[in-house]
């Protein structure tokens, strides 16, 4: 082999040994869910939650992202005002949020409210932009919303610390010049395999 067949079989090697570093650290998968307990205060059932304004339905399979199809109830326009939603964690810490089409690299940036037109529906995702970095040889990467240990005792143990608590999505709406900010809380559960 000449020296550039070299050179590239060790940075293809490091790049290897790189993502199986990941992938290993990422093998302590939360086994986390989470329902919607309540809405503004009032308590809510399973998933969803309607009212005049909203038709919403809620999932969280794993990751960083909280999915949702969010129906307009109204007979005008409303937008779902990004700048001034939030994440707040089991531990109480608020996060800014960005949602699905939003490139990784601006999710600190503004962003334009969703607008849905009456009658209509988005189907989008709430991620906490805390849970987005850049990694050398790996590139963006979206984590988790329930970060673990990778040693397996102390993740077994932050993971029960979890269980039980709330974490929210407030998601502001405006319709007709009016912003109706809308709480959502989940109680974190326990998935068990």
């Amino acid at each position: 082999m000449n020296n550039k067949q070299v050179y590239i079989m060790k940075k293809v090697t490091l790049f290897l040994f790189t993502v199986l570093m990941l992938v290993s650290c990422a093998s302590v998968k939360p086994t986390v869910g989470l329902y919607l307990s309540d809405v503004n205060g009032n308590q809510a059932n399973g998933m969803s939650y309607i009212d005049d304004m909203i038709a919403i339905d809620w999932s969280y399979i794993y990751k960083a992202r909280l999915n949702f199809k969010l129906k307009n109830n109204t007979k005008s326009t409303i937008r779902i005002m990004w700048d001034d939603a939030a994440y707040v964690n089991a531990s109480g810490s608020t996060d800014r949020v960005m949602h699905a089409g939003v490139k990784y690299i601006n999710r600190n940036e503004s962003q334009p409210p969703s607008s849905v037109p009456a009658g209509a529906y988005i189907e989008d995702a709430v991620i906490p932009t805390s849970v987005i970095a850049f990694m050398p040889y790996v590139g963006w990467t979206e984590g988790n919303l329930f970060t673990v240990s990778v040693d397996s005792r102390e993740a077994k143990k932050q993971l029960e610390n979890t269980y039980g608590k709330t974490v929210k999505v407030l998601l502001p709406i405006e319709s007709n010049g009016i912003i109706t900010d809308y709480e959502f809380s989940f109680t974190v559960t326990s998935l068990k395999r």
